[in-house]
């Protein structure tokens, strides 16, 4: 008997409605597709919604499988959010090509192998709202952004692991949909580079530090962290608050958390549809205290 048709009295869309609900649970989601036909067909896009490319290469042998029996244009309907994880960059475009209703896209590489010579220009035909990008998968001719895959990103978050890494950020100007940026660089220079090219509809940026303040930035980060450098910038420890003392000392509205960053900021990458709230939400509610705090010294 179909599993739709065990229970009689329920009607099948509310049938329908349960076995969703149930694979949003990522523990036991995959058991649903082997009860049947049907539950596979209701469960399997909402499987496939948030996807995690890594190192196990079982999406990418899923989405080249020849004998697969899902429709042609399943993933181009069903993948929003994809997320590659360490993988060889000449996998990224044909994957991106072939989820091309993605919203959510993170590239984020380990920099153990050399990024492709034109990866972003190969992301043609994808729009994504939500960009998360390591500087290192990047070749450099290519860390700016004016390429098409940054117009209609409303939120993007740029990771720069070493002072060498960089991006051209002068052209973040262009991106006129951009709402939400974070960032990943080194303290001072950067940073005055980075809020000197935002554009002027951004609501929010948060600019993550992780290593000790040096002499030569302070006075830039203290400029920041009260507003002067930019009323819309906010101060996030990419560690805990313990680690990093010096800044635990001079910052009175950085965010500082009490454990790492990085879990966080992970897990709303991996599922950016399923994580509600994020340091984005945090940055917004320092912005409101701080806005408070002026308002009240005008008074």
């Amino acid at each position: 008997m179909p599993a739709s048709n065990k229970f009689p009295d329920i009607p099948e869309d509310v049938t329908r409605l349960i076995f969703e609900i149930a694979a949003e649970d990522r523990a036991h989601r995959l058991v649903y597709p082997l009860v049947s036909k049907r539950v596979r067909s209701w469960a399997e896009p909402v499987i496939y919604r948030e996807v995690v490319v890594d190192t196990s290469y079982r999406f990418i042998h899923t989405i080249n499988n020849q004998a697969s029996s899902k429709p042609e244009n399943f993933f181009a309907l069903h993948v929003k959010s994809l997320f590659f994880d360490s993988i060889p960059p000449h996998f990224i475009a044909p994957i991106v090509e072939k989820c091309s209703s993605v919203l959510s896209l993170t590239i984020w590489s380990t920099g153990y192998t050399l990024p492709e010579p034109n990866m972003l220009t190969g992301l043609t035909g994808s729009a994504p709202r939500r960009l998360s990008l390591t500087v290192s998968a990047i070749a450099l001719q290519e860390r700016h952004f004016s390429h098409p895959i940054f117009q209609e990103v409303t939120h993007l978050d740029v990771f720069c692991g070493d002072r060498d890494e960089d991006m051209a950020w002068a052209t973040l100007k262009g991106l006129k949909n951009l709402t939400h940026l974070s960032v990943q660089s080194h303290p001072g220079k950067q940073h005055e580079q980075i809020l000197c090219g935002i554009p002027a509809g951004l609501h929010v940026v948060v600019l993550y530090v992780s290593s000790e303040v040096q002499d030569d930035t302070k006075s830039v980060i203290k400029a920041i962290d009260a507003g002067q450098a930019d009323e819309r910038a906010v101060i996030c420890l990419l560690w805990m608050a313990e680690s990093l003392p010096s800044y635990r000392e001079m910052l009175r509205h950085a965010i500082m958390p009490k454990s790492s960053v990085m879990t966080k900021w992970r897990e709303f990458w991996e599922h950016p549809f399923t994580t509600t709230h994020f340091l984005w939400n945090e940055a917004e509610e320092v912005l409101e205290k701080r806005r408070k705090l002026k308002d009240n010294r005008k008074g």
